[in-house]
């Protein structure tokens, strides 16, 4: 057998034994950062669907079948985390809800539909299990699968600026080729005109992407020495959240900051600590100082509280208002149905799309993720916020034994926290997908730092991350 391997290596080095594995690896990170791309890029563009699945769904789903396949008689067992259960249990307790609404004849109830919300909502752990089963896997590289996130919410970052600012009069024909007008015509969080909202519909969503693009930055971070490319990632992402002028985007920057700031400390880097907390001091009076002199109405509420301006729509607190108002309203009809969830129940609402399609359309304007998961699902839904939520602060205690994402994982279940507060966050497939991969890295046992014994042969392997040959350590 060692003479075949050899002479493998010699015909052909490439599909040899471990250097095919290595490859074989490589392959697997550069389709899973892909698979990001093209869900984010063209969700809006490639609205195409065929039973039941997107156009834009489909290269996640063949990367599972693949490793499916690809499993078949190797040894070993998954094992099975709080995730997982958190996931599934929520489609399954769905389901029961779904069947015992059809038992009392307040919906008619298809399989086929179900499934079809299934898929929907699974969609985001599908790229859990495949970065889980890639991690496991020989030559697996997860700065490929992070430097595809990171280039994609770059991307997102730069057509924002490019509409929001309507660079060379091109926010038309953004408008027009990620068909805004129609979502807007569906009532699906319209923003203003200067709001830079990139590949969303809605300003808040772009900046919640930025946020988790951060938490994603910071897991980086800790995995290795941060280079030109993380940098200028990170002055990009915090430039684009004040394009946004989402609010929820300034607030949840704010706390991550503080966050960063508390984890310096905590590993008793305290010269860095100091210098960050200087930093985002410097930072929040430089920005209380240009509203104030701008009078940027917009930001009159971290300024002036939500007293002054709480009845005045010219302010830009409407919304805020509408949520205050109508808050009771969505909790009085969610104590009807406790357990079950409102959306099982057609003739609660007489509209059975309502919430799952617009939460702008409900009366109650359910945008609080806490009081959307208890309106739509029930006590289950809420179950599933606060599985999400321990999942990813429970990673902190990763932190101390040197797994290298589970502090991107803690930072995305503050942006989480945050936002959750005044935007239906936790049930959002796109920002829930970065979530879904950066714990999945995070619950790996990938070292802290990259090997420094591989080198790299060219620049054709340095560009698509392959570190090259393992040179042997010399016999002593």
């Amino acid at each position: 057998m060692e003479a075949v391997e050899k002479l493998n290596e010699r015909v052909h080095p490439v599909l040899s034994g471990s250097r095919y594995a290595e490859y074989r690896g490589l392959a697997l990170s550069h389709l899973i950062g892909f698979a990001f791309f093209f869900q984010v890029v063209f969700g809006r563009i490639l609205t195409f669907e065929f039973q039941m699945n997107r156009l834009t769904d489909i290269p996640i789903r063949l990367l599972a079948v693949w490793l499916i396949m690809d499993r078949i008689g190797r040894k070993g067992r998954i094992q099975v985390s709080i995730w997982d259960w958190t996931q599934i249990g929520f489609i399954v307790c769905y389901a029961f809800a779904l069947v015992y609404a059809d038992a009392t004849m307040q919906r008619e109830i298809g399989l086929q539909n179900f499934v079809q919300q299934a898929l929907s909502f699974l969609q985001p752990y599908f790229f859990f299990l495949v970065v889980r089963e890639g991690t496991l896997r020989r030559g697996f590289r997860p700065y490929v699968v992070i430097s595809w996130i990171l280039g994609t919410v770059a991307f997102s970052c730069v057509v924002a600026l490019i509409q929001g600012s309507n660079f060379a009069g091109l926010r038309n024909e953004i408008d027009a080729v990620l068909k805004q007008r129609q979502a807007e015509a569906r009532l699906e969080g319209p923003s203003a005109m200067w709001q830079a909202r990139g590949l969303f519909v809605h300003a808040n969503a772009q900046a919640i992407f930025l946020i988790m693009g951060l938490a994603v930055l910071i897991g980086a971070a800790y995995y290795r020495r941060p280079g030109p490319f993380e940098i200028a990632c990170g002055v990009l992402y915090g430039l684009t959240i004040f394009a946004t002028f989402s609010r929820t985007g300034i607030l949840s920057l704010a706390v991550i900051a503080l966050a960063v700031v508390g984890l310096l400390a905590l590993r008793r880097n305290f010269r860095a600590a100091f210098i960050s907390l200087t930093a985002v001091i410097g930072l929040a009076f430089t920005f209380v100082t240009v509203v104030v002199v701008f009078d940027v109405d917009r930001f009159k509420p971290f300024v002036e509280g939500l007293g002054p301006v709480r009845n005045d729509p010219t302010k830009g607190t409407l919304g805020l208002t509408l949520r205050q108002r109508n808050f009771a309203k969505a909790i009085d009809l969610a104590k009807k149905f406790p357990v079950t969830g409102v959306q099982p129940m057609t003739t609660a609402l007489n509209q059975q799309m309502v919430i799952r399609e617009s939460v702008y359309t409900f009366e109650g304007l359910v945008l609080n993720s806490f009081a959307y998961g208890f309106v739509s699902y029930g006590v289950y839904g809420l179950a599933y916020i606060f599985g999400v939520l321990y999942t990813g602060f429970s990673q902190f205690k990763r932190m101390a034994i040197g797994r290298p994402f589970a502090a991107g994982a803690v930072m995305a279940a503050v942006g989480l926290a945050v936002t959750s507060m005044t935007e239906n966050t936790v049930f959002d497939a796109m920002h829930m997908t970065i979530v879904n991969i950066i714990i999945a890295l995070a619950m790996s046992r990938l070292p802290a730092h990259e090997e420094n014994r591989k080198q790299t042969t060219g620049w054709w392997d340095r560009l698509l991350g392959y570190p090259g040959p393992v040179r042997a350590k010399p016999v002593a």
